[in-house]
């Protein structure tokens, strides 16, 4: 029954994304961002559009299903990390996410955003709506990778996308982010 509705809405669904700055975590560059709203694009695209999951993975505390091309890296008790590229190096080459789902334990996505401006020195967007949920953004630079992250709050749970070497205008991160499921 899961699938049947994640298909109905995957199918039925048009959502807001964002776009990140051009040099997409190129190692050593940094990141000619600046201004109100860089990284953000307001691109609409309907769901049907986005890429099949092929791959399933479930967690104690979610399931998400990932696109052609994409594997797991990391999978511990409450995150996991998925990339559809390579490691070479220690340089990561290809669309890496990190998705975590914690209780919330009293937390907002605005204080976690709020900490992340205070301790990383991001840089707090606009917040985006994607299929009926509206996550709080921020942006950031580590190791050299631009970061995207979003976070939402559900049934008392924070729900982070941690998003480098893309943005979600990627019909596959779009994809992913719409495959998340709690249990």
């Amino acid at each position: 029954m899961k699938r049947i509705m994640s298909i109905i809405a995957f199918v039925a669904t048009m959502f807001v994304t964002l776009a990140s700055c051009g040099q997409n975590g190129q190692q050593y560059n940094r990141p000619t961002c600046g201004g109100p709203g860089i990284g953000i694009d307001t691109v609409t695209a309907e769901a049907n559009t986005l890429p099949w999951p092929v791959t399933d993975i479930e967690l104690d505390s979610f399931y998400i299903s990932l696109p052609e091309g994409w594997k797991l890296v990391d999978k511990f008790d409450n995150a996991l990390n998925v990339m559809n590229g390579t490691i070479e190096d220690d340089l990561i080459k290809g669309p890496y996410v990190t998705i975590q789902v914690v209780d919330a334990d009293g937390n907002t996505p605005e204080t976690v955003v709020n900490e992340m401006v205070t301790g990383a020195n991001a840089i707090a967007r606009d917040d985006v709506d994607i299929l009926g949920y509206t996550y709080k953004v921020c942006t950031y630079v580590e190791d050299a990778y631009n970061h995207i992250l979003l976070v939402r709050k559900q049934s008392n749970k924070l729900i982070k996308f941690d998003i480098i070497n893309s943005n979600t205008a990627n019909p596959d991160i779009r994809s992913i982010i719409n495959q998340l499921e709690l249990k």
